[in-house]
This record gives structure tokens, sequence and C-alpha cells, in this order.
């Protein structure tokens, strides 16, 4: 596509996401002349889009392309084209290119951010080092939007997974008790609002840290019962709101889990992986997205760490039982925390991920390991035998 008929292109079409479809294969085609057209067309490209949501995808486009600082260079005018929204992805995209801008505009920036942003917005300002004192208080002062942004904010960005309109109605029902245990929970650990942080994003469920815990929220697991095991990690709360209404579906629903915070990383040693998985084998149950991003190594042994706590009931927290004293695994070992893919052996309808890094190579391993022991054990002479 020429230079001169990019503008107009845009301009025809009336679909914001193919726009931005239309400016990458230019980008692609154009090299330099490209960078140097959008840098002199930049305000006439964001004009043609209409939806704030839009423009911010084509934000994520340039930097990603290598045009960030020409972004970071139309900052003020790309922040009013979104009309508060996203603010927060706006500052952490332009940022390294161009943050005196932004320090110049802070107070703006955090007044016209939409309530529904706060959580993200709070991540951006600690990843900069802008959370000032004068700034601490003002995110202080709108903590009990903050824990309303916490609970609602999991299933607005996973609305396909789940049904929106009937989790936006339970959050209103279950609003005051999330306020209350978020607040409990920061008593405990010593902390205040701003501490808390997002530590995790999945396919189904958003995970905060407030000190040595963590809160996960998401759509309605389907395995609510599990059997309980030592290398899973033990749960200080785990529910599904509502859990009274048999006529409900798992995209009704949400679930929420508190339990300890782990050491987490990309990888881990395989062996470690693969006799995690064995324990659970070897037991009867069977997990099926094995990759290192569900497990953890224990910073503490597996128990409930809460105040003087020493057990939570299986019940209250969908186990089948509590752990007994010597399954109670140590600081350092192994534990899975993504409870959402364990299955009973004899479970009829088991889903393996196939794509989860271990899954299927630990199966073959598992079941051919199995299959040796059991041929040796055939293989053994019987010496009752005359």
């Amino acid at each position: 596509m020429k230079e001169k008929d990019l503008v107009k292109q845009l301009k025809k079409c009336e679909i914001d996401i193919l726009k931005c479809s239309m400016i990458a294969n230019y980008l692609d085609e154009g090299g330099a002349d490209a960078y140097i057209f959008v840098y002199f067309n930049f305000k006439k490209i964001l004009d043609t889009f209409k939806l704030d949501i839009d423009v911010s995808a084509l934000v994520r486009l340039l930097v990603s392309n290598g045009y960030g600082q020409i972004v970071a260079n139309n900052f003020m005018t790309v922040f009013k084209k979104v009309d508060g929204n996203r603010i927060y992805e706006l500052v952490d995209l332009t940022y390294p290119f161009n943050s005196a801008i932004i320090k110049e505009n802070i107070q703006q920036i955090f007044d016209a951010s939409k309530d529904s942003d706060i959580v993200e917005l709070l991540q951006v300002f600690r990843k900069y080092n802008l959370l000032t004192p004068e700034f601490i208080e003002q995110f202080q002062a709108k903590e009990d939007v903050i824990i309303k942004s916490m609970l609602e904010k999991p299933f607005s960005s996973r609305y396909e997974y789940c049904d929106y309109d009937k989790i936006m109605e339970h959050t209103k029902e279950y609003l005051p008790t999330f306020n209350i245990m978020v607040k409990e929970l920061l008593k405990h650990e010593g902390k205040t609002i701003t501490d808390v942080c997002i530590e995790g994003e999945g396919f189904f469920s958003r995970t905060y840290g407030i000190g040595d815990k963590v809160l996960k929220l998401g759509v309605c697991e389907e395995n609510k019962k599990v059997k309980n095991h030592r290398r899973i990690l033990q749960p200080l709360y785990r529910a599904t709101w509502p859990d009274d209404d048999a006529e409900r579906t798992d995209r009704e629903k949400m679930f929420i889990e508190v339990e300890e915070r782990v050491t987490t990383a990309d990888e881990f040693p395989e062996e470690e992986m693969y006799e995690l998985y064995k324990d659970l084998r070897d037991s009867g149950t069977i997990w099926t997205d094995v990759k290192p991003n569900n497990v953890g190594r224990l910073r503490k042994s597996n128990r409930v760490h809460y105040r003087h706590t020493t057990g939570v009931s299986p019940d209250a927290v969908g186990f089948d039982r509590s752990l007994s004293e010597d399954e109670i695994l140590p600081a350092g070992k192994l534990v899975i925390f993504d409870k959402q893919f364990l299955y009973d052996e004899n479970d009829p309808n088991i889903t393996y991920l196939k794509s989860s890094k271990y899954t299927m190579k630990f199966k073959r391993r598992y079941e051919q390991e199995l299959e040796e022991r059991n041929q040796a054990q055939n293989d053994e002479p019987d010496f009752d035998d005359k």
C-alpha cells in the first residue's frame, strides 16, 4: 500500500480492528519509510479510530513494532483519545520512551483513570516508582474502590469463559464479604492496600499477592471436590460463590481461594516435576495440566499459617480429608497450587491438556514404569508352589 493511500483507506474502513491489520501490513512492508510516514501522520492515523479499546490496540501494535517513541511523543493526544480507559496500559507502554511527560501529568493521569482500572494503575505506579507518599495516600483513600475492582476485574477480562452478567450480580452480593476478607488479610500480613499486587493471570483466573498470602479469583472450577494430597498446597480458604444453588451452571459462579505464597519459576528440574506427578499418580490422582506454571516451591511447611490456626476443616475448602501430621511436607518441596485439572483415576471424564509441557510425556513414562513393575512382580518365583 502506498503511503499516501494509507490514511485514506483507514478513513474509509468502518471497523477499527481491521485498521490495525492494515497498519500492521504497512509497517511490515514499509521499513524506514514507514517510520517517517507514521512520524508525520500519527495524529491523522489516530483520528481515524473511534473506539478507545481499539486505540489501545493501535498503541500496542506501534510499540511492539518499534514505534514507541512516536507514541510517547504524542502521549497527551492519545491520553485524551482514550478518555480515561486503560490509561495504565498507555503509561506502561510509553514510560520507557518519555518518562518526563508522564511525571509532568501524573496527577491528571491518576484523576482521569477509571475506577475499574485502579488495580492495574497501582501496579504501574509501583513498577515505575511513582508511588510517592502523596499518591500512596490517594490510593489508600480509594481502598474500597480498589477492593471492588479486585473482585470484578478478573471476570470483565474473561467474559468469554463465564456468564458475565450473572457473575456481576453475584459480585454485588458478595462484595461486603470480600471487602472484609481482604482487609483481614492486609491486617494479618501487616500491609496496606497499596501493597496489593497482581501476581499472575491465567485463562480462568487472576491471582493477587498480599504479603505471604495469595488470593485467587476466577471462573468456577469444574472439580470443586478435591482428593487431598501432601503435594497439593493447603488453602486457608477455598469456596465457590454462590455455593447453594444447584441449578446454576459453573459459568454463573466464581471461585475464590487464599493460599500461602510459594516460590514460582518459569522452569523447575524435570525430575522434580516428575516426582510430584508420580506421587499424585501413586495415590490415585491424575494431573492433566503438568507444567511449571502450576507448581511452586514451599517457603514454609505445607499447612495453614494464619494467626493461631492449626488447620482448616476439609469440607470448608472442598477437600475430602485433612492431611495427617506425617504427610505435611517441609519448606523446599514442590507442590501444585492449580487444582483445576486434578482427577480421580476412575473418573470417566478425564480431560488431558496435551499442550501442557509434560502432561503426555509423564503419562507415558509413568505407565511404562508401572507396566515394568507389574511385569517384574509377575516374574518373581512363587516359593510357596510345590
